[in-house]
């Protein structure tokens, strides 16, 4: 199932940013939101960013590994 399949894919980019978003959002006072109110914000922050890092930083990565996987192989 593709969606599965994307949401694995993201499991390990929500595993890298978890904490630094929690430390940020802690750091920062955000809109002065309670500690309780951050939650949402944290989990949405967290999962735009492992998107961003799926996206632009391991699919690109996944790719040019592939490229050279067959490279090696062919040669």
């Amino acid at each position: 199932n593709r969606r599965d399949r994307n949401l694995g894919e993201l499991s390990y980019p929500i595993y890298i940013c978890h904490w630094p978003m929690l430390m940020f959002l802690n750091e920062y006072d955000f809109f002065g939101l309670a500690k309780y109110a951050r939650i949402p914000v944290m989990l949405g922050l967290t999962i735009v960013v492992a998107v961003v890092l799926y996206n632009f930083i391991d699919a690109p990565v996944e790719k040019l590994r592939q490229a050279l996987a067959k490279k090696a192989i062919a040669a």
